[in-house]
């Protein structure tokens, strides 16, 4: 279903049918349903790129006024439960990690939902298929359960080669932002050098200092234009 909202969504076709369908899905349905973690991050990631979109569409006056507002605006129904972005993100995805912690820190708060339906582990490979409308974000695109190690890692990799940048010179490796904001998930700056390491961009004796870029939050469609 949240494959289907998303093509319908980006293929400009009508996609109410399959919003109500995921609105209106039986709550215990879901849970017995989504039973393995490829199940569970597939699903979600692909609602969260979905609903972006369909919120930056509604609500884009929210996003270029407060971005903070608009990640966190309820207009998320499934099934039957009300979520907003940071509820998918940092709560089902991240295993209730902090929004602010740098992926140190759990929220002891979460509520009863978000712990019955989220991962049980992070998987920093997340980062780089969830898109939220930003132009210095991931490529927006959708998941499938039965490939999505395949995907991940190819999500992961074209990102990372295309906007890693070392400085052989200088000892330096500028990396996303993401990496700053999220560290923790990702290992600290060892685990930042060892993936940039193992995917080539960096030598394998190298231990460059990180420099975090600065992050474009206008919208890719005007980023674009």
């Amino acid at each position: 279903m949240s494959q289907d909202l998303f093509l319908a969504y980006f293929n400009g076709d009508e996609y109410a049918d399959f919003k109500s369908q995921i609105e209106s899905y039986d709550y215990e349905k879901l849970k017995n349903e989504l039973d393995n973690p490829q199940k569970k991050k597939a699903f979600w990631i692909n609602i969260y790129n979905a609903y972006t979109q369909i919120g930056l569409n509604e609500y884009e006056s929210l996003y270029l006024e407060r971005k903070n507002k608009f990640f966190r605006k309820d207009f998320i129904t499934v099934a039957g439960k009300e979520f907003d972005l940071d509820d998918i993100e940092h709560g089902i995805l991240r295993y209730s990690r902090a929004k602010w912690a740098m992926g140190y820190i759990k929220n002891p708060f979460a509520r009863k939902t978000i712990k019955e339906l989220r991962v049980d582990s992070v998987d920093k490979r997340i980062h780089f298929a969830l898109n939220c409308g930003a132009a210095s974000c991931p490529p927006v695109t959708y998941f499938e359960a039965d490939k999505l190690n395949q995907e991940l890692d190819e999500a992961m990799n074209d990102f990372l080669t295309k906007t890693s940048e070392y400085d052989k010179n200088n000892g330096v490796l500028k990396v996303n932002r993401i990496f700053k904001w999220y560290r923790g998930d990702f290992g600290s700056k060892d685990g930042i050098v060892k993936l940039h390491r193992k995917l080539e961009i960096i030598p394998n004796d190298a231990s460059p200092k990180i420099e975090f870029k600065e992050y474009n939050w206008n919208l890719q469609k005007q980023a674009n234009q």
